[in-house]
């Protein structure tokens, strides 16, 4: 089982310093927009995962007029202890450590305190463009394999080495293009194996996916899910040679796993443009269970689950729907932000819920 037993953040975001123990596996955030409900969120995140998860920029979530932040937390893997510390200095140098240990690389750190998190603006999963997709499949196969980790982490290592090459380039064909050819043949090693883990997860988690969308929407209108690649059509070295000059007139890469995409149908049409906004809702929250189904599966405790505001974005019957899947699950920490403390307590009654509501 996994659970976090206190968490401590310093100059992150609105929090100058604030200290929580927690006791139960449900806990429920509440308080007025604004003061920092999903913060606490986004820091256990970072905790988990080394990284916020609502920021790009790291010097986004530090505190205004301040040079960085500290997170601290006590947390529970399996009967055994661990102290997680994740420090900015000079909003630019990060550092890591477990059990007072700084990481060699941060990357290791990755999967060993798995989280799942579900936010409002998490829909443009659904809405967006590919990379978002590719964002939520990649984070998800990174925290229960290693080597997939490993193989991605060098693949944009190597296509960002290629980019630069091509951009220095300014649409000229080189002499020598030797550098080219070596920096292909790395990419294909790497994107080939990315491309094999990503077909072997798809079936299985699109299983999963179906399953809990009925679950939730209490309907089978999401009939196929599908992993969309050049790779699927022609061997990827052969792709980066036919697009070569193409590649060198534009100044980056147009081809490869970095392009692919998820691919949903609602009744044989594409779900993004056909489906209505409950139902965009209900697939955006079965990706994410399906997500934590994974993750439980591969790793055999349940990731920490947090859940930002979704009484005020779902209805009523998807609400009680996500709610009994989650307790369903045993030995499941979960944190809950919502505005009104006696929704969450009324929720908490209603399922039989042990949990503790902290107010802001």
């Amino acid at each position: 089982m996994l659970t976090v037993k206190q968490i401590r953040l310093t100059q992150f975001r609105n929090h100058l310093q604030r200290e929580w123990p927690f006791s139960k596996p449900f806990v429920a955030f509440c308080g007025n927009n604004g003061v920092g409900k999903t913060t606490i969120l986004d820091a256990i995140y970072c905790i988990c995962h080394s990284k916020s998860y609502l920021s790009s920029q790291e010097n986004q979530v530090v505190m205004y007029g301040k040079d960085g932040y500290r997170l601290e937390a006590l947390i529970d893997k399996n009967g055994s202890r661990y102290e997680v510390v994740v420090v900015l200095r000079d909003r630019s140098k990060k550092e890591l450590l477990l059990n007072g240990v700084k990481y060699d690389r941060i990357a290791q750190h990755i999967g060993q305190f798995p989280a799942v998190i579900i936010t409002p603006d998490d829909i443009d999963i659904i809405n967006g463009g590919s990379e978002q997709r590719r964002k939520w499949l990649d984070g998800l196969l990174g925290q229960t394999e290693s080597e997939y980790l490993h193989h991605w982490l060098q693949y944009n290592k190597i296509l960002s080495q290629r980019q630069a090459l091509l951009k220095s380039l300014n649409g000229h064909i080189p002499a020598d293009d030797t550098v080219l050819d070596i920096l292909d043949q790395q990419l294909v090693l790497h994107g080939e194996q990315i491309h094999r883990f990503r077909e072997q997860a798809i079936q299985p988690l699109s299983d999963m996916l179906k399953k809990i969308y009925y679950h939730i929407s209490n309907t089978s209108e999401l009939t196929r899910v599908h992993y969309h690649s050049k790779l699927e059509e022609q061997s990827f070295a052969e792709l980066l040679k036919k697009n070569r000059m193409i590649d060198v007139l534009s100044g980056r890469t147009n081809t490869g796993i970095h392009k692919d995409d998820l691919l949903f149908d609602l009744d044989e049409k594409p779900f993004k443009t056909h489906a209505s906004q409950g139902q965009k809702k209900s697939l955006l929250f079965s990706l994410k269970l399906a997500a934590f189904d994974w993750i439980r599966q591969h790793k055999g405790f349940s990731p920490v689950l947090l859940l930002d505001d979704v009484f005020e974005k779902l209805d009523e019957q998807r609400m009680n729907q996500l709610i009994q899947w989650v307790t369903e699950r045993p030995n499941t920490q979960v944190f809950i932000t919502d505005t009104h403390a006696e929704r969450v307590q009324a929720c908490f009654e209603r399922f039989s819920i042990d949990g503790e509501i902290i107010h802001l």
